[in-house]
């Protein structure tokens, strides 16, 4: 994913989470924040109910108090009957203790005393016992349907001579009252009296016919004397509401102030509609910020690497350009210190060219020389080597003392072994310069073998070294050069019997299978795996203190891994420090098609 992108991502992400997360949060909180407003205000309404009907009872307490005083003493002003009407009385008596009417005060002139019927008598008939064990106080009694069916509230006082004044209120002023409060959609109040029966409610149907709401759940909080605000279905509107509550004191009534919850769910939507719609818009505006500012800090990274990829190329007059404008000051470093990379990177390849090209000119010199220089050592060498060897053999007459014989075959070994070191040095600068002359023919591997380990059989048993040959008894022919396989048998051979102690051990095995694989085995000194690469590069020897102890120009393995490269085999080498080596000639059965390391040929297991 391009950096652009990942800042982007990032940065929009960082900054939409918030806002996400303030946005849901102020969705699921807008209804809490709804409810909880209305729970004071609905509180608060209720209080102010209860508060009204509190002075009502105490001016209906005090109105009535008077108009049993008017009774008492059989004459009563116009004025007094002006204050019940105002205060909604019905009418006032004075009853005796058998439940005669004594004396009859209607507050309209319609009302006769046949108004207190016997139902009603009967009804208000617990309340006498209550009024007359608390003397001088008055009782209110349930909301009731009077002779006319119309909902009424009687109040109640015991006299000393044991008479009973009674008085009768319409709710008139309950529904005064309720009618005043409305609010919202469905927002009301409604007033119960203490066994849960409806007083005052915008359902004039459960008014009239006083209709028991006992079992809603704030009535009966009521009932209970308690106050507060709570969530409940209502079986008049049929939807859940909340409804702050209270009671008046005195007298035990209800005063409850419902609304629907639709409506605190509507307007917590209207709030939640906007905050999606911020949130929507400040995740907008933050993704437009994020792509430019990814953009901004990623173009000045987005240019190295272009300018870089150019570099690898080889195309080191192509820079990163400066960040245009201003530009936070690391990106501008990053710019300035690339370009500086690269102009140094484009000096440095231009001195390395340089260094290859003198390198390349003065490894031709050096392989033109060991070429010219060897060539002309060969010669004086084989004159030194023909004239050793005239007076070793005495062609011409007997040289008279031992001592010149022996001289003379020191000249003749010494010449011969400087021979073999010019012609090891020629043959690599021609390996090197890959002019390896080979020539292919159908050869014997056995035949090669066998003479190879002649030929250093004298050399093993000067060493005290056994040298083991393991030949199948028939192999394939292979088409190679012998003289050149017979080189690098020799040059391995010499190795494993000049580095393995007296008493070790050379073993030459040879398998055949799609091609042909030559092992050469030694319990020598081994050679560390760090001094593999240097073993095979030439003048190459190993760092250890036994490889120290002989001699030798370090030219065997690498002349000899450049031969089989040029019979179309690979030389692979194992070993390790005390335990021996192992030397693998991989050839193919016709030199003319090249193998690699690794090509699927017999393995010749260590013994």
């Amino acid at each position: 994913m391009a950096l652009h992108h990942v800042l982007f991502f990032g940065f929009t992400l960082m900054a939409a989470v918030p806002v996400a997360l303030l946005g849901a949060w102020v969705q699921q909180s807008a209804l809490e924040k709804e409810i909880a407003s209305v729970r004071d205000m609905h509180r608060q309404v209720a209080d102010n109910i209860v508060l009204a009907l509190s002075n009502y009872v105490h001016d209906a307490d005090a109105a009535f108090r008077m108009s049993i005083a008017a009774l008492q003493r059989g004459s009563w002003q116009p004025e007094v009957v002006s204050l019940l009407d105002a205060m909604h009385f019905k009418h006032v008596c004075l009853i005796g203790a058998d439940g005669t009417i004594i004396e009859w005060l209607p507050v309209h002139s319609d009302q006769a005393s046949s108004a207190l019927s016997p139902a009603t008598m009967s009804a208000l008939a617990p309340l006498i016992p209550e009024a007359q064990a608390s003397m001088g106080t008055v009782r209110f009694s349930n909301v009731m349907p009077d002779s006319a069916g119309d909902p009424t509230i009687h109040m109640l006082i015991a006299n000393p001579d044991g008479t009973i004044s009674l008085a009768a209120l319409s709710t008139a002023f309950f529904v005064e009252l309720q009618q005043s409060v409305a609010f919202g959609k469905g927002g009301h109040a409604a007033i119960v009296d203490r066994t849960g029966h409806v007083i005052a409610h915008p359902n004039g149907q459960w008014r009239d016919e006083i209709k028991d709401i006992s079992k809603v759940a704030p009535v009966q909080a009521m009932m209970r004397g308690e106050s507060g605000v709570s969530i409940f279905y209502s079986p008049a509107a049929k939807k859940d509401m909340i409804a702050g509550f209270t009671v008046v004191p005195a007298v035990g009534w209800g005063a409850m102030v419902p609304q629907p919850m639709e409506n605190l769910i509507g307007r917590a939507s209207d709030v939640q509609f906007a905050a999606a719609g911020i949130i929507l818009l400040g995740i907008v505006v933050v993704a437009f910020i994020s792509w430019w500012l990814a953009g901004y800090l990623s173009g000045p990274i987005r240019a190295v690497v272009e300018a870089s990829h150019a570099n690898a190329r080889g195309r080191f007059d192509v820079k990163a350009p400066r960040p245009r404008g201003p530009a936070p000051r690391e990106l501008a470093e990053l710019v300035n210190a690339f370009n500086g990379m690269v102009d140094e990177v484009g000096r440095k390849n231009t001195d390395l060219a340089d260094a290859r090209d003198r390198a390349e000119a003065a490894s031709k010199a050096k392989s033109d020389f060991l070429a010219n220089i060897s060539h002309e050592l060969r010669t004086p060498l084989n004159a030194i080597i023909g004239f050793s060897e005239l007076i070793r053999s005495e062609a011409f007459g007997p040289v008279g003392n031992d001592r010149y014989r022996e001289y003379a075959a020191d000249v003749h070994d010494s010449a011969q072994h400087l021979r073999t070191m010019i012609n090891d040095v020629l043959d690599l600068s021609k390996a090197e310069a890959g002019h390896i002359d080979v020539r292919i023919e159908p050869i014997e591997v056995g035949s090669v073998v066998e003479a190879s380990t002649r030929m250093m059989q004298a050399l093993a048993d000067e060493k005290n070294v056994a040298l083991e040959t393991d030949l199948p008894a028939a192999l394939p022919a292979v088409r190679t050069d012998e003289g050149r396989l017979r080189q690098v048998l020799l040059n391995i051979l010499s190795n494993a019997v000049k580095f393995t102690p007296a008493g070790g051990r050379v073993r030459v095995s040879v398998e055949a299978g799609e091609g042909m694989v030559i092992a050469i085995e030694d319990t020598g000194i081994g050679v560390a795996a760090r001094d593999m690469p240097k073993v095979m590069a030439p003048f190459g020897r190993g760092e250890t203190s036994w490889s120290r102890q002989y001699e030798g120009t370090g030219l065997g393995l690498p002349l000899s891994k450049r031969i089989m490269e040029a019979l179309g085999g690979v030389l692979e080498l194992d070993s390790e420090i005390g335990v021996g080596t192992r030397v693998r000639l991989r050839l193919p059965l016709d030199s003319g098609r090249r193998m690699e390391t690794g090509d699927a040929l017999p393995e010749v297991a260590a013994e």
